[in-house]
């Protein structure tokens, strides 16, 4: 056949195949064909005009050269028109692809209700048309926004229905893919060693191939495992590789997460300084991607940083913006939490459905019989939803409750000190020239302690968020070097401090610990023995080892604070470490009731106890904190 006589209908099938192979290494390349083969048929007479389901491969290849290239926007847009012209045409492959990416692009975007009910269409579509590589698709992504929802064991469950169809069809990216997506998971859950063992095997099968996106991501995976397991020459090397990859693949997504797992590693390795500059360029990518997740972890990160050098107003700033859009993050996995049960409850009535009609095709007596079963089951599943949607509901109004409390007590609790600290300042403003040295140095003490006080609370309050899981950063000390440092932190930082007597008795053993945690329950049992005990009355700061016989090791240390104060009440000593409780006979002291709650709540992440003792009332009382030397993994 002459070339002249070539139509655009026998043309564009090279053009297809070629953007096709080309999609996954050159996106740009693959996006000129096709742009080529949409220009070719545009003007095309009816008889040479693009077979629909040619066409549904084009917006397939477009969808995935977008989501390649991080154009998520032009990724659902390509998506959607594919799966529109998909109800005009019997299913193929292709569509199933278009689903796929189409819900990928929008929970890369947030929009996680979307994504999620266009992965379980998928499903429903790809089950009925025996497309193993589409179910797969729905298993990955499901996976993916049950993750983002916090839903990490349902998210494992999913990858791991994926990682089998794809082992069993023997698709390397596929495999990649879920193994990337386990070791991620894993490493939320705070299991390294399973996170490792998945992100290596994902690695090994990737070393033939070249610029994809997903194994960007899999190295800075693998480095954060490594991070948690405390190796950080081989956490500092996946991750720089991850880093150096995704900017050389124009991979934004990739070179955030590796930007934001940098500033752990700085934060591990007590470099501040370092894991700011690193944050703040993560910060900069989440926010220009419009990547909430990543958005807010980088503000919590960062103030985390600045809290470490000192700076405790700008570590504030940061929090407010951590908090500020987790809240909103967290609206939006409620919502997703819902529509799931819904949907599933959909998809789960359409399967039941197209299972029916498959047992009656072959014999209607045993199709009677799977009815009935298939009822009582799905009778079954209705209660289940039902009460997994009472329980949602709870969760919820549990946690509104919580809110409107701490803002109520918080509210009540800072009017005081910001009534005093403005009071002083106006009666300085009037009187400042006739004040003397004295007096101004008294008026400049009120307002300082004041401030003093809202920061407690502020951070009590902080630290008590139910819906924040404390993750301590442990670290390496000789038992003397910790007595050191947080004696000396706690002489900085706590107002008063001049009245404990402090023992450290002697101990050659190695503590792992999170200072800044310790210290913290530290201060708040000080200040809670210097605020319920008289003035001049002492108070009395141990730490030592356990007692343990000569010859054994020890296990843990022992933190005692003693005061010889007011005492608790036998009635009160049960509910002390309740939120929001406060002992019957310090009604005419200030404060929220949350500083004994947030001690409870460290000190059970830093997998120790704490144990008080109070027997008779203006006798004192003694709080026992025990740490373990070496704590699990």
């Amino acid at each position: 056949m002459d070339q002249s006589t070539v139509t655009p209908a026998q043309s564009y099938l090279p053009q297809l195949d070629r953007a096709e192979s080309l999609q996954l290494s050159d996106p740009i390349q693959a996006l000129a064909l096709v742009n080529e083969v949409q220009s070719l048929t545009a003007d095309a007479s009816a008889a040479d005009q693009i077979d629909p389901q040619h066409l549904v491969r084009c917006l397939a290849i477009r969808a995935r050269c977008h989501v390649e290239l991080a154009n998520f926007a032009q990724a659902v847009s390509a998506g959607k028109q594919a799966i529109e012209l998909g109800e005009t045409i019997p299913y193929t492959p292709h569509l199933g692809l278009a689903y796929g990416l189409t819900g990928y692009a929008n929970s890369r975007m947030g929009n996680y209700v979307d994504a999620l009910r266009t992965f379980l269409q998928l499903q429903t579509k790809a089950s009925e048309n025996n497309d193993q590589s589409g179910v797969a698709s729905a298993y990955t992504g499901r996976a993916l926004i049950y993750s983002f929802t916090g839903e990490v064991e349902r998210s494992i469950a999913s990858d791991y229905e994926s990682l089998r169809i794809a082992q069993e069809m023997g698709d390397d990216f596929r495999q990649i893919t879920q193994l990337n997506n386990l070791c991620w998971n894993y490493t939320i859950l705070g299991q390294p060693e399973k996170a490792l063992a998945y992100g290596l095997q994902g690695l090994a099968l990737s070393k033939d191939l070249l610029g994809i996106a997903i194994i960007n991501l899999l190295h800075v995976n693998v480095g954060a495992a490594y991070l948690q397991l405390g190796d950080m020459a081989n956490a500092k090397q996946q991750i720089s590789i991850g880093l150096a990859k995704a900017r050389q693949n124009h991979d934004p997504y990739s070179e955030m997460n590796a930007l934001l797992e940098y500033g752990r590693y700085h934060l591990a390795e007590k470099q501040p300084e370092q894991a700011i500059v690193c944050l703040e360029k993560g910060l900069k990518l989440a926010m220009a991607k419009s990547e909430k997740l990543c958005h807010y972890e980088a503000h919590q990160l960062i103030a985390q940083a600045y809290k470490a050098l000192g700076d405790s107003h700008t570590a504030l700033v940061h929090h407010e913006q951590f908090y500020a859009i987790r809240e909103s993050v967290l609206n939006q996995q409620s919502q997703v939490r819902l529509a799931t049960l819904e949907f599933e409850h959909k998809l789960d009535l359409a399967l039941h459905k197209a299972g029916l009609s498959q047992r009656e095709a072959a014999n209607l007596e045993r199709q009677v019989q799977a009815r009935t079963i298939d009822l009582q089951a799905a009778l079954e599943r209705e209660t289940e939803l039902s009460h997994r949607l009472e329980h949602a509901l709870e969760r919820e109004s549990e946690l509104q409750e919580l809110k409107t409390r701490i803002i109520n007590t918080a509210s009540h609790e800072f009017r005081t000190p910001l009534s005093i600290i403005d009071l002083t300042t106006a009666l300085l403003y009037k009187r400042f020239d006739k004040l003397t040295k004295n007096e101004l140095d008294t008026y400049r003490e009120r307002i300082s302690n004041q401030i003093f006080y809202l920061k407690d609370m502020i951070q009590d309050v902080l630290t008590v968020n139910t819906s924040t899981s404390i993750q301590p950063i442990y670290t390496a000390y000789p038992f003397a070097t910790f007595c050191l440092h947080l004696q000396n932190n706690l002489a900085t930082e706590l107002q008063g401090f001049e009245r404990v007597t402090v023992q450290c008795k002697a101990c050659n053993h190695v503590l792992h610990t999170d200072l800044d945690l310790v210290q913290r329950v530290v201060f708040n049992l000080i200040t809670n023995a210097i605020k319920f005990s008289a003035t001049n009355s002492p108070i009395e700061l141990i730490i030592e080892p356990d007692e343990m016989e000569p010859d054994n090791m020890p296990t843990s240390i022992n933190i005692r604070v003693k005061d010889f104060g007011i005492g608790i009440p036998q009635t009160d000593l049960p509910h002390i470490f309740t939120m929001f409780y406060r002992a019957g006979n310090i009604s005419t002291q200030s404060g929220l009731g949350l500083g004994l709650s947030v001690v409870h709540k460290i000190v059970s992440a830093l997998q120790g106890a704490v144990i008080v003792e109070s027997t008779v009332l203006n006798k004192g009382t003694t709080f026992c904190v025990t740490l373990p030397l070496h704590p699990l993994s």
